[in-house]
């Protein structure tokens, strides 16, 4: 079992540019193998707000239909983040497109203070992962900084805990210590990938890391650059590497 965590410097509202570092990072996570990816809090548009409603995308948009492509080609699930439109409300979200080219959506049940202006919150869209004997639920920022959203995870028996967030270096050192705590309390293991780069008129903290089910940091990308925390299983055991574009 092979996974990764990707790490972009999106553009605000850009979809085409940051469509490209998408196919670059899949591409590049096609060379090492990878069988599931996935990508930052609303990788596709960059993080937004204002433009939310805008910006929000459905399962048939051209550019998930293109990544469907991707993931057929490469054989890989593919996890990425936008706005997303569910029936008429905007939700932050992300799409799970499989390598059957099945498409679903995530979307965050927990909002940061301001964001319920502009998008609404939904507990209904929590599909699970089944991948390789693994069973991955997901996250969304703020989802990690409530504990009973990890506490359901596990009840489902989840083996795998994939936040997509957005964190700057104020509050990525907190971050890690949460995950490193919910990893060893939970025995999940715990893939994180986070921005790099300005965004949102901030500075994206990085360091994407996967935490084991014993809490311990087995790899971690810098603060700074955009590439690949890849992910690989063997003997019941996760071994990191990284890898920037």
């Amino acid at each position: 079992m092979i996974i990764a965590a990707a790490q972009s410097s999106p553009i605000q509202g850009a979809l085409h540019d940051n469509l490209e570092e998408h196919f670059e990072l899949i591409k590049l996570a096609a060379k090492h193998n990878v069988e599931l990816i996935t990508f930052p809090e609303m990788s596709i548009t960059g993080y937004v707000r204002e433009q939310g409603q805008k910006l929000s995308l459905t399962i048939y948009d051209a550019c998930i239909n293109i990544l469907r492509d991707l993931a057929a080609e490469y054989q890989m699930t593919i996890i990425a983040g936008a706005p997303v439109q569910v029936k008429t409300e905007p939700h932050i979200g992300s799409f799970i497109i499989t390598q059957d080219g099945g498409v679903d959506i995530y979307t965050k049940q927990y909002l940061h203070d301001g964001e319920e202006l502009f998008y609404s919150t939904s507990f209904e869209n929590n599909p699970q992962i089944k991948l390789n004997g693994e069973k991955a639920s997901l996250a969304i920022c703020a989802d990690i900084e409530t504990e009973q959203h990890i506490i359901e995870a596990s009840q489902k028996e989840a083996s795998l805990y994939l936040p997509s967030i957005f964190y700057t270096p104020q509050s990525i050192g907190a971050a890690h210590d949460k995950l490193a705590t919910y990893a060893r309390k939970y025995k999940l293991n715990i893939l994180m990938s986070n921005f790099c780069g300005e965004c949102y008129g901030s500075i994206a903290g990085g360091k994407s890391a996967f935490w084991n089910s014993k809490g311990e940091c087995i790899a971690s990308l810098n603060k700074a650059q955009s590439g690949l925390l890849i992910l690989r299983k063997e003997n019941g055991n996760w071994l990191g590497n990284e890898v920037y574009k």
